[in-house]
């Protein structure tokens, strides 16, 4: 007789702190058998149609992808981002040594955490932040230690308040502004004693610039590149589907730290990085365009903002105007937790969105909501959210607008 093999988890996947999506999306799923149309202000989706690129897009030979002149094409593209980063942020890098392109940002941080990581290694982590970095940090059996970020402090970690222990034994360091969830902003004074805390203790920075695409009202975010001898310390994450507003491909890169840069690129071939020359060509194409598609872009996200904003404050809600970033980071009445509160959300409204506390314990209280939809569709969620709003009011007092 044949037994049923049966496998536990390794205990490293057991260690990875959980997240709450999956069931968010039992429910939508659920609900939807319910013929309930789900509006969904969670997980960002960047696309914003553009006809244009729509049609340069459709023209490719999708079904003929290969790696052929592959090596040319990568190199092309590396030549084409040292272009694109100098012209945007004034800062000249070497495309052969201090620019690795990575499929997404998943494989980013998982190859470098696995690749620069020892078990019982510190890494030090702001919290709330994208859980990603916390889940990383536990498959290479990293300890972790947890800064909180607090309003009061504009979501900026103090780093005074770590321990010469601490700094000594860190080896990570990570950052991410414009700030994934509560949409913070940092300036050149706290880039630079970043650097210096890091360049003192050996610290590898590791900075999440994903949402720097993203801004209003004549904003400027800043890259840590941009400080001065910030390269021998720091290692910064793009997405080029953020920054061109496109999910018709998945590509981003690491650029910063030659030794680290050069130290990825020697394991690419065990993480699958990217091979796929007609990825290339897409993301040369992006690049070549990304200055009209952002300035075409920049107006449908302003306008989603402002019309979010003044709706939600007519709610009653307190909500804070972003500077970047696609999210709202919003406080919820105090008698629920992020998770009841999400949950109750979606099923009175039919809205998803982000509960705070998957972000870490210092994001329980708040939910995040992003500027996935178009207009009428962040209209519709109002409408339906205003509906039930004596639930989601119930002994909360909202500050009186003036």
């Amino acid at each position: 007789m044949i037994k049923k093999v049966i496998l536990d988890k390794s205990e490293r996947i057991q260690r990875v702190p959980p997240f709450s999506l999956f069931e968010i999306e039992r429910t939508k799923k659920r609900l939807e058998k319910k013929e309930v149309e789900i509006i969904d202000l969670g997980v960002f989706d960047p696309y914003v149609q553009n006809t244009s690129e729509c049609e340069f897009l459709s023209s490719l030979p999708w079904g003929n992808r290969g790696k052929e002149n592959q090596t040319e094409e990568e190199r092309k593209l590396k030549k084409d981002l040292c272009l694109w980063f100098e012209k945007k942020y004034q800062v000249k890098l070497i495309p052969d040594k201090e620019i690795s392109l990575i499929p997404n940002k998943k494989v980013a941080y998982l190859s470098m955490a696995m690749s620069f990581l020892n078990r019982g290694d510190l890494v030090i982590v702001p919290e709330p932040s994208n859980p990603l970095y916390r889940r990383v940090c536990s498959l290479a059996e990293a300890e972790i230690v947890s800064v909180p970020l607090l309003e009061r402090n504009d979501y900026l970690p103090n780093l005074k308040t770590l321990s010469d222990k601490v700094l000594k034994k860190a080896k990570l360091l990570f950052l991410n502004y414009p700030h994934n969830p509560t949409t913070a902003v940092a300036d050149y004074n706290f880039f630079k004693k970043a650097i210096e805390i890091c360049s003192e203790n050996n610290i590898l920075l590791v900075h999440d610039f994903s949402f720097c695409h993203i801004n209003y009202d004549d904003f400027i975010p800043l890259s840590i590149l941009q400080i001065e001898g910030a390269k021998k310390v720091c290692l910064e994450f793009h997405s080029l589907s953020t920054a061109c507003l496109s999910p018709f491909f998945e590509l981003g890169f690491f650029a910063g730290s030659k030794d680290v840069i050069m130290g990825l690129e020697s394991d690419r071939s065990i993480f699958d990085f990217v091979d796929d020359n007609l990825l290339f060509k897409v993301a040369s194409y992006l690049l070549e365009n990304h200055f009209r598609i952002k300035s075409e872009q920049s107006q449908e996200f302003s306008e989603r903002k402002k019309l979010l904003m003044e709706r939600l404050l007519n709610l009653g809600w307190r909500v804070k105007s972003p500077k970047a970033t696609p999210f709202f980071w919003i406080q919820i009445p105090p008698h629920y937790s992020s998770l009841g509160f999400a949950r109750m959300l979606l099923r009175k409204t039919g809205v998803a969105v982000i509960p705070g506390s998957d972000f870490g314990e210092s994001g329980e209280g708040y939910i995040r909501l992003a500027l996935n939809l178009p207009g009428d569709k962040l209209k519709e969620a109002t409408k339906r959210i205003e509906r039930h709003s004596h639930l989601l009011q119930s002994s909360y007092r909202p500050k009186r607008r003036r």
